[in-house]
């Protein structure tokens, strides 16, 4: 096989698998807010116990996959940062 196809197709998963997994910490991160939201809004003993878990679960999450960030040497470069904090400020 072609070592520049193989080394093309190897750093190509790699940058899939960041940009998933950036993706998945954004994710995580709203699934924090909207567990605290939502108990802060129920006054149900059942649904503040739901809201609690489901930050549990959020924030686990989240642990889990800030691991693997630095497990896998995950970097975000600059224009990705400008490009987040560009959208915040609209």
């Amino acid at each position: 096989m072609n070592r520049k196809f193989i080394l093309e197709s190897l750093l190509k998963k790699k940058v899939t698998n960041e940009v998933s997994l950036i993706k998945d910490i954004e994710q995580a991160v709203k699934d924090i807010k909207v567990a605290e939201s939502m108990f802060e809004s129920v006054s149900d003993p059942k649904l503040i116990e739901i809201a609690i878990y489901s930050e549990e679960v959020a924030r686990k999450r989240l642990d889990f996959l800030l691991r693997e960030a630095k497990d896998n040497n995950s970097k975000v470069d600059n224009t990705y940062v400008v490009e987040k904090s560009s959208g915040l400020a609209e």
